[in-house]
């Protein structure tokens, strides 16, 4: 999570390799968050377990996350802390 507005987020791509294919790191993506300013669209792209402001997505949005993705949602959990 970016907390993008841009929607930059939902440009996926591909690596394949020999191996097959996995999903590419994000490119090319902004965030607002660190700017201190009421101008600055704090509003995400994609929801997160139907919150589109970053400031309301808890762990209720995460185990809806899990479910939509169909995995457990303490191994989502475990991977987001991983990456943060």
């Amino acid at each position: 999570m970016a907390g993008a507005p841009d929607g930059y987020s939902k440009n996926i791509a591909l690596l394949r390799t020999g191996g097959g294919s996995t999903i590419a790191p994000l490119f090319d993506l902004a965030t607002g968050l660190a700017y201190e300013s009421e101008d600055v669209d704090r509003r995400m792209a994609l929801s997160m377990g139907s919150k589109r402001q970053i400031s309301r997505v808890f762990r209720k949005q995460w185990d809806r996350a899990a479910v939509v993705l169909g995995i457990d949602s303490d191994v989502l959990i475990s991977r987001v802390t991983g990456v943060a």
